[in-house]
């Protein structure tokens, strides 16, 4: 992938949210930012980790995102099992 571990803009990020709004699967979204599948799923994972710190309720996701709480638990899920890998090898 081009993007592979570059930043992401605040702009990508947003187009990423409009894009899981509207449906569109993580196969193409990745495709259209570049980047790998996984950092499509990752990068979910933190903002719905961050708005759900912030005190955001679940339905309030699942509901914005067209998700089920099934779908956003298993990107958090994944984002913190990624993030103890990364942490055993630091």
């Amino acid at each position: 992938m081009e993007k592979h571990k570059s930043i992401w803009t605040s702009k990508e990020e947003m187009d990423l949210c409009h894009e899981i709004k509207l449906g569109k699967p993580i196969e193409k979204i990745a495709k259209l930012h570049q980047r790998t599948e996984k950092a499509i799923e990752m990068r979910l994972a933190g903002i719905f980790n961050k708005r759900l710190e912030k005190g955001e309720r679940m339905s309030t996701l699942t509901n914005e995102f067209n998700l089920t709480e099934k779908q956003i638990k298993y990107y958090m899920n994944e984002f913190e099992e990624n993030k103890k890998k990364y942490d055993t090898k630091t």
